[in-house]
């Protein structure tokens, strides 16, 4: 017992470490980052970018989507300039938000104009698009440097991910688990093809993020998973005694069958997504 709990401890410093690698070779090379003015190594290709888009928003229903870069911006017969910032962009739709406003963005190497008018009651205090804007360009280091990133970058991928794995499970339980961010093995491939498309920095990023998440998921305490395994040796610690053999494989068993019909549903919604 005591050499498989072992193994399993390599196995997670192994997922970790591997996560901290990409990422620190990544930075080497360049990875995409949000600039701002405590950006330090060196920055190329800056773009302003859409990092997110509201529900129900206007930018929603006219069709912006997360990764458009955008162009030009006009509306009210006025363009912004050629290399305006976020800020700049975030500022001409607030002064402009009651009219039609007019975006060229790039999308897989195409260009697409997309125009929307503003609403109330996307973003609370003044009319909005819906679109969460930043600058993003391509950052490298030096390798110390790039180390010390990545692994800056992995504790927040750890953290973003424990978060959402908890948000998950309460909504789980409660009933109202939302399956739309969820990808099983189906969506990790569909992914894994797009990322490859990508680029290197893409396929940095998902390898990172899928080990940061089966070094988590594996840590969830249900019996079956190490994280259930962590829960046993607890209570065999407090009643200092070993649990019983048949209640250990039953709750296993069920841990299992637990986990089958999550990976199950994860992977209807896979397809339904993939095919929809």
């Amino acid at each position: 017992m005591a050499d498989r709990a072992a193994r399993r401890k390599k196995i997670r410093n192994l997922r970790k470490a591997l996560a901290w690698a990409a990422l620190s070779l990544g930075f080497m090379a360049g990875l995409p980052t949000v600039i701002n003015e405590s950006t330090g190594g060196s920055v190329r290709n800056v773009h302003i970018t859409v990092v997110d888009v509201s529900p129900y928003s206007p930018a929603l229903s006219a069709g912006f989507r997360p990764g458009d870069v955008i162009g030009g911006v006009s509306a009210g017969g006025e363009s912004l300039p050629t290399g305006a910032s976020a800020d700049t962009v975030r500022a001409f739709i607030a002064a402009h938000g009651e009219e039609l406003v007019t975006v060229m963005v790039l999308r897989d190497n195409n260009e697409k104009i997309i125009s929307a008018t503003p609403r109330e009651g996307v973003v609370e205090g003044r009319r909005a698009l819906g679109i969460a804007l930043e600058d993003i360009g391509v950052v490298s280091y030096a390798p110390l440097e790039a180390v010390r990133q990545g692994g800056g970058l992995s504790l927040l991928m750890v953290e973003d991910t424990a978060r959402g794995l908890w948000n998950f499970g309460k909504n789980l339980f409660s009933g109202r688990a939302d399956f739309s961010n969820i990808a099983g093995p189906v969506g990790i491939a569909e992914v894994g093809g797009s990322a490859v498309k990508e680029g290197y920095a893409a396929a940095v990023l998902l390898i990172a993020l899928i080990s940061v998440n089966l070094g988590l998921i594996n840590l969830i305490p249900v019996p079956g998973l190490d994280g259930g395994r962590l829960v046993f040796i607890g209570i065999e610690a407090l009643k200092g005694s070993p649990v019983s053999e048949k209640l250990t494989v039953g709750l296993t068993i069920a841990g299992f069958a637990l986990m089958a019909v999550l990976l199950l549903l994860v992977t209807y919604h896979d397809i339904v997504r993939l095919w929809g």
